[in-house]
């Protein structure tokens, strides 16, 4: 059995450790037997997590190296007196003052951990983008043409050798193993064969994508009988069931399941399949890793970046018996700071990753009221830290963790007071405050992820 995604997001990571979390009797009595579940991304951007390959980390020999550092964004290679700025967003590399390359980092990014460089012509046009690993080593090189359309990529082994090339143009893809050349017609092939290569069970497949993943499960023949695989299915849906997910419940050599994760794409999916289609469809959501019980201690978290947090002053004024804790990654405005004149608010400018954990660990509630970008991946911390998260409608960022009755007007200040009072003050109110949270994330069960697998 693999997992096959068509990459790493943060939707197949959700899945993924929903698939652990169910110890699943399934994945320990395969392990037990000395078998295991490997799981395999097609598109690689170097910055997979350690227990996840792709045919690019395998080929070019990542999997055998050593944990590294990311490239920080002063140490990116460049011509001798060329100059590295950055910001805590971005960077740029000048040549006498006229800007030759992009820099571009990972998330957070004030960490400033690089994932990409874009070189620049002398028109300031792409010409060809480096691409860092989690490692901190040149995991590959895209070419582009006078347009600006990738026509190439590399990847790099260990020597800085090219291993793989791809044509975008063609969707050729050249892998040199061993000392000799292999020639593939398309994504779908090289996946296939780095499969067959790594010597994989293949008779049961969990994909999330009818993309790549899907192409490559139809062209994998079981070794006995028919294959069974599990779909999860993770997009909105159109107006009519997608042509490759008709073709996968019709494969005469594969069975499928389909795993729908979202309540209200499924219930659509009801109201388009047909009496014979509708029986390989599931609702199943996520299995959450909580971090610890929420204690209805009088906190509250506000992480911003900006100084434009909705009705902060009310909040603050008809709330006295809460403390507020605001913390920037960068530095705050007077406006900001002005806030400090209030007795129950505390404020943390260029606040550090481990203060940000101690706060989510210490304050139990959550109020995503910053009218501009999420940052920290704030509101999926505090959901699975337990907090009761509140939010504004013009400020709501992640309305998955968040339950609509939790979302307010803003001229409704009032009721998010009377409901963070409630739940402070009575115990059975926050309880059903976090079951509707919950609900509203989708939360599956262990069971629900047994009947599915």
């Amino acid at each position: 059995m693999i997992c096959l995604f068509d990459r790493y997001d943060q939707a197949s990571f959700d899945l993924l450790r929903s698939l652990k979390a169910t110890g699943l009797d399934l994945l320990r009595s395969l392990k037990a037997t000395g078998l295991d579940c490997p799981v395999v991304v097609v598109q690689d951007d170097g910055y997979l997590s350690p227990d996840v390959e792709s045919p690019y980390s395998y080929f070019t020999g990542d999997l055998d190296t050593p944990e590294g550092r990311p490239i920080y964004f002063n140490l990116v290679p460049k011509p001798h007196l060329w100059e590295i700025r950055s910001s805590n967003v971005n960077g740029e590399i000048l040549d006498m003052g006229k800007k030759r390359a992009n820099i571009f980092y990972r998330q957070p990014t004030h960490e400033r951990r690089v994932r990409a460089v874009e070189w620049l012509d002398t028109e300031g046009k792409v010409r060809a983008a480096d691409i860092y690993n989690r490692k901190g080593r040149l995991f590959a090189q895209i070419t582009y043409d006078q347009t600006q359309r990738p026509t190439h990529t590399r990847y790099f082994d260990q020597s800085n050798v090219v291993v793989i090339m791809e044509n975008h143009l063609t969707g050729d893809i050249i892998l040199t193993l061993e000392g000799k050349r292999h020639i593939f017609k398309s994504k779908q092939e090289f996946v296939v064969f780095y499969l067959q290569y790594r010597g994989y069970d293949t008779d049961r497949i969990i994909y999330n994508s009818l993309a790549t993943p899907f192409l490559v499960a139809y062209a994998l023949r079981p070794k006995n009988g028919r294959a069974e695989d599990v779909l999860f299915w993770q997009e909105p849906i159109g107006e009519s069931l997608p042509g490759n997910m008709k073709v996968a419940m019709k494969m005469p050599h594969r069975n499928i399941r389909i795993a729908v994760q979202d309540r209200q794409v499924y219930e659509k999916i009801q109201s388009l399949a047909t009496p014979e289609e509708k029986v390989y469809f599931h609702n199943i959501g996520y299995i959450y890793d909580y971090q610890r019980l929420n204690n209805m201690n009088p906190e509250a978290l506000i992480l911003t970046n900006s100084d434009q947090l909705e009705q902060i002053e009310q909040l603050l004024t008809q709330l006295p018996n809460v403390h507020f804790h605001i913390g920037a990654i960068t530095e705050m405005s007077g406006h900001l700071m002005g806030l400090n004149r209030y007795p129950n608010v505390s404020l943390y400018p260029n606040i550090r990753p481990a203060k940000v954990a101690e706060l989510f660990e210490r304050c139990d509630l959550y109020l995503d009221i910053n009218i501009s970008d999420e940052i920290l991946n704030a509101c999926r911390t505090a959901f699975e830290n337990n907090m009761l998260i509140l939010s504004f409608k013009n400020t709501c960022h992640s309305r998955r963790f968040i339950a609509d009755d939790h979302i307010y007007a803003p001229e409704n200040v009032s009721t998010m007071v009377d409901k963070i009072q409630a739940v402070l003050a009575y115990s059975s109110e926050m309880e059903a405050a976090l079951t509707r949270q919950k609900q509203a994330a989708n939360q599956a069960s262990l069971e629900q992820y047994k009947t599915i697998l």
